[in-house]
């Protein structure tokens, strides 16, 4: 049985607060530009077979 790395996303107008399991690793990133290209970065250090879903408010998750 592999495991797999789940993650979620809960944007708002001004932040991306992520939680990841199965690592419980907690991430914090500003909702621009910026905050965009770390939480890339982020996901991308992690292991293939990632899962990721977004709970959005607003609109606010279509520029991701």
């Amino acid at each position: 049985m592999s495991s797999e790395t789940v993650i979620g996303i809960d944007v708002s107008r001004d932040w991306l607060d992520g939680f990841c399991l199965p690592e419980k690793q907690r991430f914090c990133f500003q909702n621009s530009p910026d905050g965009h290209a770390r939480l890339l970065e982020t996901l991308q250090s992690m292991p293939d077979g990632l899962t990721v879903g977004f709970e959005a408010t607003g609109g606010q998750e279509w520029v991701l």
